[in-house]
């Protein structure tokens, strides 16, 4: 199986533009922060995470943003624009590998090229470096530190609660709230079961492969616009707006909560990024390792721990949903530059999911991926009476 997990090359799965209304476009939000004095920033009461720390992060994900296509396409891209810090721990794993002194010293030789040229020197020569150090690098940290691992979904906790408070919001119903819980997490549980053939980009053109449903259609990736979960969050958000209108609340929301769990997959950034280079792998390595802890480390922190539920549970903003395949690709636009960071992070730090061992890095994203979506639930809440 471990042919397979150079999937694992990405997190890079959140991607592009923002344009939904009213919401702001990701680059302007990080300029705005970024123009901010320490007091206005927020850092959520994470421990250690001070606002010129916020400032590194924003002025980082900019960069990511505007990063050359040569570099976005290449394979483990995270790799490519890691923090000096984690790029030190990186190397350290190298010099953990199995492989002889002289096979360590070369590939530590030729990933530090590498970095000196990033962004503007870098061609697609590189890739298969960056394929072989990747996955090396990549194996290793699963093989030392993630061992075994049990398959999650996508925070269960997430998906039910960014709805039901969303419904709460708009409408102050908790009988409506509670029929669009119920059935969140159905396309994982008993609608997108079995396979599809997919015609898959790559750089060579499309390749058409068998993907789980539960992949294909709870993915979008908006710098390469492929991705199912648009068309799936569009065409139940119609029929619960069809329901509504006719005055048949159970099913409207019912149908409704369906919708939402394709919105609020995209805001997990590894359900938006993936290199064109390397797509293929990635998606027939759904389930690769880090995705499957970090979920679960979303779940296991969302009522207690770090208590992430909290940021849903107080939102009181609506981001303003008049098109659902857009509001879906706007998140995903919103959240894929974070996906890098995020991969690197985990990476960096194979305890993350023990308690106390999280970064504030990886505290911050998650939250503010889950302040987003409940914004997105709550407009589609709206949006089916609109």
């Amino acid at each position: 199986m471990k042919e397979f997990r150079t999937g694992i090359l990405l997190v890079t799965i959140l991607l592009a533009s923002f344009v939904l209304v009213p919401a702001t476009s990701a680059a302007a939000e990080d300029a705005s922060v970024n123009n901010l004095s320490d007091s206005e920033v927020e850092t959520y009461g994470i421990d250690g995470l001070t606002p010129q720390q916020v400032k590194e992060i924003e002025a980082e994900i900019s960069r990511i943003r505007d990063m050359p296509d040569i570099v976005n396409n290449c394979p483990y891209m995270p790799l490519l624009v890691a923090t000096d810090e984690q790029k030190e721990i990186f190397l350290g794993y190298i010099d953990n590998l199995s492989v002889s002194d002289s096979e360590k010293k070369e590939m530590k030789k030729e990933l530090k090229d590498i970095w000196s040229r990033v962004p503007d020197k870098i061609t697609e020569k590189d890739y298969p470096v960056m394929e072989k150090i990747g996955k090396a690098i990549t194996t290793h940290v699963e093989e030392t530190y993630w061992a075994e691992d049990q398959s999650v979904r996508w925070m269960s906790y997430a998906h039910r609660n960014l709805i039901s408070a969303g419904v709460n919001l708009v409408y102050g119903n908790p009988t409506w709230a509670g029929w669009a819980y119920d059935t969140a997490m159905d396309p994982d549980t008993s609608i997108d079961t079995g396979s599809i053939y997919v015609p898959v980009p790559t750089p060579l053109g499309f390749v058409t492969i068998s993907l789980p449903k539960k992949c294909y259609y709870h993915y979008y990736n908006p710098d390469l616009s492929f991705g199912g979960a648009p068309g799936k969050c569009s065409s139940y958000a119609a029929q619960a707006k069809t329901y509504y209108g006719n005055q048949e609340y159970q099913n409207a929301f019912e149908t409704l909560g369906i919708a939402s769990h394709y919105l609020s997959d995209v805001a997990q950034p590894m359900h938006s990024g993936g290199e064109l280079g390397s797509l293929v792998d990635y998606l027939l390595n759904w389930d690769v390792t880090y995705h499957i802890r970090y979920e679960q480390y979303v779940n296991n922190n969302w009522n207690t721990g770090r208590n992430f539920g909290r940021w849903v549970t107080r939102n009181t903003n609506v981001n303003t949903v008049t098109d659902p395949a857009e509001a879906v690709r706007s998140m995903a636009a919103y959240s894929n530059p974070y996906s890098s960071l995020l991969w690197d992070e985990i990476y960096a730090h194979p305890d993350f999911d023990v308690p106390g061992q999280d970064t504030t890095y990886i505290q911050y994203v998650t939250i503010i991926m889950n302040q987003e979506a409940a914004k997105y639930n709550a407009g589609l809440a709206e949006y089916i009476s609109s």
